[in-house]
């Protein structure tokens, strides 16, 4: 019988470098750099980033020609004790809130996605949802809960146990401190669950099989194999922390406490306006998102060793906590009590009294407040736009963001890593600041003063959100996976809709819950831009409280917390089908 000899080397094969993935790449070299490079360029580079240096380097208004550079403005900020002193400010609040919502957050995902509390669906539902209630609009309610004075916690002791003296003092630096983990704890979860939910647990159960108890397991295995989700949460949280302006402007306990991000207002509510100073003050919250960038990629390091989702099939396994897993729903109910039950109490009780009273027996109740709002046109108009924003931002975003960290993780093609650093960078440029520069951007074009330039803006706002979580779920797939589909026929495109969107499903869907949810509750870039017919629901807010009409304020925080509610949900509904039926054709053919 005759015989063919096959040439083995010239058989394809998915583990033989450089693959089909990176044949790609090099046909598609320049598009896939140019096209995401100049996209940047013109939401990010260009209006934030530029303009806010030039900005620190200059005297005068924003539109006068007759300008001089100069160094004042730096010297001012890096230079003097009172600076110095914000900066030691933020640095606490910012480092203390991120390593305890980190530590919280990571815990819950733990609790949730790989034990047996109990009511675990019940609990990720519940756990997120303190993101539904902007931070201002939180701090104002925590403020009246935790006053000195009028407090309503204070009020609730005295009337129950006795006594004058004022128990708890929200207004200090522990208590903006604690507020503000109150807020990030969601993010930390959201990170670092997704991860969870993807994770082999095969090493889990040899730990167990060796002898290692249930913490040890968690502390040595679990979290160990999470660290690019952790890493992520922290990095995020702690820039989120540094650049928050909400929660310390209404909690400051002193007029000597002034972080850099109420820094920057106070340069932009003096008369005239120094932009030149908030420029300045922004660039030291940029360098440490820089700093952040690097130590970040360095701790990660080689994504390869965080490799959770492979070929090898698997299937997950709950870890049994015996009695103590009622000690972890006791641990989830409290932290819903606090994050949640009593803000909400507050703000429902608020929006429905005709003055403030921390005796709510004896406090006059109407819904004259209620009705007017809801009735109002102007309140109307800001919903719809709202909607626009809150669907095409977050869009955009995953999109972007997954090409961009599709690129860099995965073609590794020449010069994609300058994306993946200038897509990062403007998360730390204050809101104020950067609406400043989109401002200038557009003066002169059609869409200034438009609900679509401040969609544009929280696009180059939160972009670095999707990128960060986007590279964290390409982290633990196997590259493998995709090879495989390309040396079976499939293009680029199929690989993504089928291999790789599928296997990152909790990833994208929690870019778009918090870029959805960013947008629609974002102050201080949208009271820059917005217009006559372009205000959203957080600019009324914010105007409300400005104007010192607390039941208004806590009305329309009401109905921003339900449409995120609502947007959120249908989201989440939406997503699983469109998965769910791609899976489906997918084994069909």
């Amino acid at each position: 019988m005759a015989t063919t000899s096959i040439n083995e080397e010239a058989l394809p094969s998915i583990a033989d470098p450089p693959g089909r993935l990176s044949e790609l790449a090099a046909r598609w070299r320049r598009p896939l750099v140019a096209i995401p490079l100049g996209v940047i360029a013109f939401l990010l580079v260009g209006p934030s980033i530029l303009l806010m240096l030039f900005t620190a380097f200059r005297t005068g208004g924003l539109l006068d020609s007759n300008v001089t550079f100069t160094l004042d403005n730096l010297r001012l900020v890096y230079a003097t004790p009172q600076f110095l002193h914000s900066l030691e400010d933020t640095l606490i609040l910012a480092i203390s809130s991120s390593l305890i919502a980190t530590f919280i957050g990571s815990a819950f995902a733990w609790l949730v996605t790989r034990t047996n509390v109990p009511f675990a669906r019940t609990l990720e539902t519940f756990i997120i949802a303190p993101l539904f209630i902007s931070p201002f609009v939180g701090a104002i309610a925590w403020q009246l809960l935790g006053s000195t004075k009028v407090g309503f916690i204070d009020a609730a002791v005295r009337a129950i146990f006795g006594g004058s003296g004022a128990l708890v003092n929200i207004q200090s630096i522990p208590g903006i401190v604690w507020v503000m983990t109150i807020y990030y704890v969601p993010y930390g979860y959201l990170f670092v669950s997704g991860a969870l939910r993807n994770m082999d647990p095969a090493l889990e159960e040899s730990s167990a099989m060796n002898g290692a108890g249930t913490l040890r397991t968690a502390m040595r295995i679990t979290l160990p194999l999470a660290r690019p989700a952790v890493l992520s949460a922290l990095f995020f949280v702690f820039i989120l922390a540094a650049s928050e302006f909400a929660i310390p402007s209404v909690l400051s306990p002193s007029v000597a406490f002034q972080p850099l991000s109420m820094q920057v207002f106070t340069f932009s509510q003096t008369f005239p306006i120094s932009y030149g100073g908030a420029a300045a003050t922004g660039t030291m919250l940029f360098l440490m998102t820089v700093i952040g960038v690097t130590l970040y990629r360095r701790a990660v390091g080689n994504s390869a060793r965080f490799v959770t989702v492979t070929a090898r099939g698997y299937r997950s396994r709950r870890v049994p906590l015996g009695p103590w897993r009622w000690v972890g729903l006791i641990a989830c109910v409290l932290y819903l009590t606090v994050a949640i039950v009593l803000p909400y109490l507050c703000l429902i009780y608020v929006s429905v009294t005709s003055f403030i009273s921390p005796n709510v027996l004896t406090a006059h109740y109407s819904l004259t407040d209620l009705t007017t709002t809801l009735s109002s046109p102007l309140v109307h108009s800001a919903i719809l736009n709202t909607l626009i924003v809150g669907v095409v931002a977050p869009s955009a975003c995953v999109i972007l963001g997954l090409g961009i960290a599709y690129v860099t993780q995965r073609m590794k093609v020449k010069g994609s890593a300058v994306l993946s650093y200038l897509a990062t960078t403007p998360i730390a440029v204050p809101g104020i600041v950067f609406g400043t520069g989109i401002m200038l951007a557009y003066v002169v074009t059609p869409l200034y003063g438009t609900v679509w330039l401040i969609a544009i803006a929280f696009i180059a706002v939160y972009l670095p959100q999707t990128l960060r979580i986007a590279e964290t779920g390409l982290a633990q797939v196997d590259k493998a996976l995709e090879e495989a589909s390309t040396m079976c026929g499939a293009g680029l495109g199929r690989t993504l809709a089928k291999v790789t969107m599928p296997l990152i499903k909790p990833s994208l869907l929690a870019s778009w819950i918090l870029v959805f949810i960013f947008s629609v509750r974002e102050i201080s870039a949208a009271v820059m831009l917005y217009g006559p017919d372009s205000a959203v629901l957080s600019v009324l807010t914010w105007d409300s409280l400005d104007q010192g009409d607390v039941e208004k304020a806590a009305i329309l925080g009401l109905v921003q917390t339900v449409f995120m509610l609502v947007g959120i949900l249908i989201a989440r509904y939406v997503l699983r089908v469109k998965l769910a039926s791609s899976q489906v054709g997918g084994r069909v053919s």
